[in-house]
C-alpha cells in the first residue's frame, strides 16, 4: 500500500469544497426525487379517492361488478376451470335461495 502524498492546504481547501459542493448537489437531487414521488403518490391517492367516491354510489358499483364479471367471462370463456367455478358459483346461488324455504335451515345474514 502506498502512503498518500500529504496535501498542500490550497490542494485541502479546494478539496474540501469540491466535497461541499458535491455533497449539496446530493442533497438537491434527493429532494428532487422526493418531490417528484410525492407529487406521483399525490395523484395515486386522489384516483383512489375519486373511484372510491364513485363506488360508494350502489348503481355505479353494479354496473361495474356486472362489468367486470362479463369482462372476466369472455376473456377466460374458453378456460375449463372457469366453466367450473360458473357451475359451483351458480349451486351456491341455489343453495343460498332454497335454503330459505327448507325448515330449521335458515342463513344467518
Amino acid at each position: 500500500m502506498k502512503a498518500r502524498p500529504l496535501l498542500t492546504p490550497a490542494q485541502r481547501s479546494r478539496r474540501k469544497q469540491d466535497l461541499l459542493l458535491a455533497s449539496a448537489l446530493a442533497r438537491h437531487q434527493a429532494m428532487i426525487a422526493i418531490n417528484q414521488i410525492g407529487h406521483q403518490a399525490d395523484v395515486v391517492v386522489g384516483g383512489y379517492r375519486q373511484v372510491r367516491a364513485w363506488m360508494s354510489v350502489p348503481k355505479v358499483g353494479t354496473v361495474a361488478g356486472v362489468g367486470a364479471s362479463v369482462a372476466a367471462m369472455l376473456a377466460l370463456r374458453h378456460v375449463r376451470i372457469f366453466r367450473l367455478l360458473r357451475w359451483g358459483f351458480l349451486a351456491w346461488r341455489v343453495w343460498k335461495v332454497g335454503a330459505v324455504f327448507l325448515p330449521g335451515r335458515r342463513l344467518q345474514r
